[in-house]
């Protein structure tokens, strides 16, 4: 692997919702669960990283739209509908050529624009196009806008563009089986960290400490301050002792329907004449939703100082501890939501619950208007 290209990796569940029997019985939209989010689509979107966009045509699945995207020769990120107007034919399955699309089905072909410029056995100048979709490289990923063309502003994107610092950082994708909101819930609430993953990931002094809420525009945000929690196999990761106690403060973000950006800053509470390596981290989770009831989920992880363990290690741990229980725990929760018809039944929630209830809120507030503007 190219030491250049911060380390990525691809999770699957061990568990699917074919397996559990989700997709066999999921509701028409109009009948979405009052635990889950619609869809919004005018909001931008990672789709790839940076890395993943070459000169290959690759496809991915964003609210409902089938996409193909590739990388121009002169490094301009292309995406554009992935159905051929013809046919209907997959253009992630067919030939880039130059920087033209040609189908591999009849051969209908299409400019970096999208404009049809030629149809196989036909005197006429088409003229129909695809329909492209803007995209702008921001951070470590490719962002697409899903909405209105006209409407599409680069300054809207949730995150700041940065450079990538290659030694201490690695990203991946995971697939999670049910709608968004179940996602961003599950990042909120950092309580689970403990009683999912184990102690190795968070004691039980750290799932006790409550998060205090704070406005964000767009969102909503969490700050949580720990006097005396274990450095855990993050802190370990950086050279640090993971039994080592340590002071944590943390700042968590939810931006829009897509980006959730955490901060975590670290001092040692023990050991004064013991430097602390890990002294912050920040984790991207990028959220896009593939359907209503599908997430593709973008992570990033970097820390203020070089990993002492190799992405590869850092991957797995993160894989075996993290990713693959989330993964489940989504899915088992869509399972029973989806089969619950007891209308007289309450979910408790608690005071941990407020901030996604909030973002819960605004997601739905967000889709009236969007609705509303487009009558």
């Amino acid at each position: 692997m190219d030491d250049n290209i911060p380390h990525t990796v691809e999770v699957k569940a061990t568990d699917s919702s074919s397996s559990l029997g989700v997709a066999s019985r999921l509701p028409s939209p109009r009948e979405m669960p009052r635990q889950f989010a619609p869809l919004l689509r005018n909001a931008w979107y990672v789709l790839a990283t940076r890395q993943d966009v070459d000169r290959t045509l690759k496809s991915i699945l964003v609210l409902g739209d089938p996409l193909v995207y590739y990388r121009a020769e002169d490094g301009t990120p292309r995406v554009f509908d992935n159905r051929c107007p013809h046919r209907m034919f997959p253009l992630s399955k067919s030939h880039l050529i130059g920087d033209t699309i040609r189908c591999g089905y009849h051969g209908f072909t299409f400019d970096q624009a999208g404009q049809c410029t030629f149809v196989p056995g036909s005197p006429h100048k088409p003229n129909f196009a695809l329909r492209r979709y803007p995209a702008v490289e921001r951070g470590p990923w490719l962002w697409v806008w899903m909405g209105d063309e006209t409407a599409a502003d680069p300054e809207d994107i949730p995150l700041q563009d940065f450079v990538v610092d290659k030694l201490s950082s690695f990203q991946g994708h995971v697939l999670n089986e049910c709608n968004y909101m179940l996602v961003i819930e599950n990042l909120l609430d950092l309580t689970h960290i403990h009683y999912l993953h184990g102690p190795v990931a968070a004691d039980q002094a750290y799932a006790d400490e409550p998060s205090q809420v704070f406005e964000v525009e767009g969102g909503v945000g969490t700050r949580k301050i720990t006097e005396r929690t274990r450095a855990s196999n993050l802190g370990e990761w950086c050279g640090d002792d993971p039994d080592r106690l340590i002071w944590k403060e943390e700042e968590n973000r939810v931006i829009g329907p897509s980006l959730v950006d955490y901060v975590g800053t670290m001092l040692p509470v023990d050991r004064p004449d013991e430097p602390l390596r890990m002294k912050s981290m920040r984790v991207l989770h990028a959220i896009t939703p593939a359907g209503l009831y599908q997430t593709h989920q973008f992570f990033y992880f970097s820390f203020g100082t070089p990993l002492q363990i190799s992405p590869d290690e850092a991957q797995n741990i993160i894989i075996n501890q993290i990713f693959v229980q989330d993964l489940e725990a989504v899915v088992y929760q869509m399972e029973a939501i989806m089969n619950d018809r007891r209308g007289e039944i309450v979910e408790r929630r608690m005071l941990g619950d407020m901030p996604a209830m909030q973002m819960h809120r605004k997601l739905n507030r967000r889709a009236v208007e969007e609705a509303a503007a487009t009558v």
